[in-house]
């Protein structure tokens, strides 16, 4: 018995001299050796890859790329009027859209990078899940990103660490709508357009001429950076980046919202035909801020200085007293103008009977003429709103410095 028994260890010593080495090296020598599963055995489970990306357009002239949840990989370039997209390893070229390009990358870990020879407006949004790295090597980019994805390069940036009301970052989650809005319909033009310009504002029923002066004021002057603004999610909702300036210290907030539009009485823009709606969402999102009472109603009557500063601009307000010379006003206006400087001004609660302008309304100042003799200002009516030129539809009113003077209170300029 005692032979056998010394017989069957050492056949166990050989086995396991021949099969783990390393573990008699050791000075420990298992009892039994473990099992394990073959390694093809874990192969076997497919890890989720990338899969190829939805590239369509929208409202015409509007690119977008649809992101999947598996971290994807995008490069963008560009080469005369020719985009190439090269997402997850497929290679696709376009024409370089009007209205820019959107790309949505929903969340996944996702590496975009937007190339330096890039002259297309782009558009990223890439707002909850996990982190994601964007590169916006061209100036033509805006990003909306979450504060923890890693963002580089250069273009117009929002890092969202959360969004008013309470609002959570789920695809379509937005804030109740405006308690005084009455009948909506659901938005079916561009954001932005081809770009942001001063005719896309006409004021309707709401006394918001403060709001809306210095918004038509900035897209005549500063187009690229209002457009960095407002973003559309494309999931039915939109964000505006408005600051708060009922708490010190002032702090930015977005305020995301849905894509129906107001269209009570004699709606404010015509949303039945308004395109782009940028302004309608701006003054949407402002209903909400303003007082947080979440009506229209609350926009009435302002401060185009307020409206500046709501808008993330310092600005400063002056009062057109006598003591301003005729010359210096100009100068004043004109240099503002041409250091690309939003201008708003505002009547008095009276004016003279034959001025165009009307009492208590704000205006966004156009332009001042080559010999410094007349203003040029834009009712945000959109239309001229008295009997005064030849083209009573353009909004635009043609002034001598006495005609201005006489009939605007002060100007209000962005620094």
């Amino acid at each position: 018995m005692r032979e056998r028994r010394k017989a069957h260890n050492n056949a166990i010593f050989l086995m396991l001299e021949t099969l783990e080495p390393r573990a008699l090296l050791s000075g420990v020598v298992p009892l039994a050796a473990p099992i394990r599963p073959p390694l093809i055995a874990a192969l076997r489970v497919p890890l989720p890859l990338s899969p190829p990306l939805t590239i369509t357009t929208r409202y015409g002239n509007e690119l977008m790329i649809q992101g999947s949840p598996w971290g994807d990989q995008v490069l963008i370039t560009q080469s005369g009027e020719t985009l190439t997209i090269i997402a997850n390893t497929i290679t696709s070229t376009w024409p370089s859209p009007d209205s820019g390009l959107f790309v949505y990358g929903n969340g996944g870990g996702d590496n975009i990078t937007i190339d330096a020879s890039v002259t297309a407006r782009v558009t990223v949004v890439d707002i909850g899940g996990i982190a994601d790295k964007i590169t916006a090597n061209s100036l033509t980019t805006y990003v909306w990103a979450d504060s923890i994805d890693i963002i580089s390069g250069i273009g117009y940036i929002n890092k969202v660490t959360v969004f008013d009301g309470g609002v959570s970052k789920a695809p379509g989650d937005h804030l109740a709508e405006p308690i005084d809005a009455g009948s909506t319909i659901v938005a079916t033009s561009s954001l932005w357009g081809t770009g942001a310009t001063e005719n896309d504002i006409n004021q309707g029923e709401l006394a918001d001429c403060y709001w809306l002066a210095p918004l038509a004021s900035l897209a005549q002057q500063k187009p690229n950076e209002l457009m960095s603004l407002a973003v559309d999610m494309g999931d039915g909702t939109y964000v505006v980046r408005l600051v708060n300036v009922n708490i010190f210290p002032n702090v930015i907030v977005y305020e995301r919202v849905s894509n129906l539009l107001y269209t009570r009485g004699n709606n404010e823009f015509k949303a039945i035909t308004q395109t782009p709606v940028w302004g309608l969402i701006f003054e949407k999102g402002y209903a909400y801020l303003r007082f947080r009472q979440n009506t229209y109603n609350s926009l009435g009557w302002g401060y185009a200085l307020v409206s500046f500063t709501t808008l993330g601009y310092a600005a400063t307000d002056t009062v057109l007293s006598t003591v301003i010379a005729d010359s210096t006003l100009v100068s004043t206006i004109r240099t503002a103008l041409a250091a690309h400087n939003g201008v708003v001004s505002q009547s008095f609660s009276t004016v003279p009977s034959d001025s165009p302008i009307h009492v208590s309304h704000a205006y966004s100042v156009y332009s001042v003429n080559a010999d410094g003799t007349t203003i040029t200002v834009r009712n945000p009516w959109g239309i001229d709103g008295a009997a005064w030129d030849a083209n009573p539809n353009d909004g635009l009113l043609t002034l001598t410095i006495t005609q201005f003077r006489a009939a605007f209170a002060k100007i209000d300029i962005t620094n």
